[in-house]
């Protein structure tokens, strides 16, 4: 069975939170709080809800980088590079992580692959959010 997980960056703490996505309705707007995965069974004594900025809630993709790392929506990953001769001869590409026509996919300015071909060859170096200047390398 695959893994069903979201982050989302808190409002309060200004800090991530993994877990389960919540969207309540709170007059004409969205409430977007996460439940944190390891509190689950405390939900209903504890009420451990965290609001989020809606503009950061990213979807756990299902597949993980070269180092083990959960890739979410949002991430920015990048490739190896190769090295030859004690040299960097080519520059890996850096890529964010996004969703088109329902696959998750890289994409840089000019194009864009699959995200199951190149996760494994990639790392997660930051997310669109915290890191935006990572994609103008």
């Amino acid at each position: 069975m695959r893994e069903i997980l979201f982050r989302g960056k808190s409002s309060v703490l200004d800090d991530w939170i993994y877990g389960y996505l919540v969207v309540t309705k709170v007059g004409n707007n969205d409430l977007y709080t996460i439940i944190p995965a390891d509190d689950l069974p405390k939900i209903l004594t504890e009420k451990r809800w965290f609001q989020v900025d809606p503009d950061t809630v990213g979807q756990f993709t299902g597949l993980t980088d070269k180092n083990g790392r959960k890739v979410f929506e949002g991430d920015i990953l990048k490739e190896e590079d190769i090295v030859v001769g004690g040299g960097i001869q080519i520059q890996g590409d850096v890529w964010s992580v996004g969703m088109r026509k329902g696959c998750w996919v890289v994409e840089s300015a000019v194009e864009w692959d699959f995200l199951s071909t190149n996760a494994g060859k990639c790392a997660v170096i930051g997310n669109v959010h915290d890191n935006p200047g990572l994609l103008d390398q």
